[in-house]
């Protein structure tokens, strides 16, 4: 395990708060690691926020302002899978240090569009609702690869996102039952996205 303790702006009480960022080093990458924030209280370390998060040994490492820390992490979907070393799909996890408290504000992906796909298909897999998020021939398209096996989603080698005027194309380069690349499109209806075309080719 490598590390760091980062000092951190003091509570309004004077207190002092640190910060620990540490990385478990293994084979496929720094894939374990933690972060946590802790305060003096004159005798003893106290948590005031401790987590850990996906990354590899190329994932930039946090930045720091006086108020807002970014993590940037390597998220971890439903379905969509990449190996240990892989970057992808990356995010950013951001909490905010205040004189009373400290915020967690929670993770975001870097292309939401990934989350989109991912959530439609667990969704599809796991039998739930997804009227809201695909139109319902793709619905039914995904869910017959899924008839053929959970096995047909391999790892996924790559992925593209193309943001255009209104829409964006996300492709998965991947090992799957209907050919190696997925391809979904997205439109915004009602103020979210919708999946509006999916392919294999």
């Amino acid at each position: 395990m490598v590390g760091r303790a980062i000092a951190l702006p003091a509570e309004r009480s004077g207190r002092p708060r640190f910060m620990i960022d540490a990385h478990v080093v293994s084979g496929a990458g720094c894939s374990s690691t933690h972060h946590s924030i802790w305060k003096w209280n004159g005798s003893e370390a106290l948590p005031l926020l401790v987590d850990d998060y996906g990354a590899t040994c190329d994932t930039p490492r946090l930045h720091r302002d006086s108020t807002l820390i970014r993590v940037p992490t390597k998220e971890t979907l439903e379905v969509i899978d990449t190996c240990g070393e892989c970057t992808y799909p990356s995010g950013l996890w951001r909490v905010q240090i205040t004189p009373d408290h400290v915020v967690d504000l929670g993770h975001r992906l870097d292309n939401p569009e990934i989350g989109i796909v991912d959530r439609l298909l667990s969704g599809v897999r796991d039998g739930t609702d997804v009227g809201n998020l695909a139109r319902p021939a793709i619905v039914d398209a995904t869910r017959q690869l899924f008839g053929m096996g959970e096995q047909c989603f391999g790892m996924t080698d790559a992925y593209g996102v193309k943001r255009h005027s209104g829409w964006a194309r996300v492709t998965l380069a991947m090992d799957s039952c209907c050919g190696t690349n997925m391809e979904f499109d997205l439109r915004r209806r009602g103020g979210h996205a919708v999946i509006t075309h999916f392919a294999c080719h």
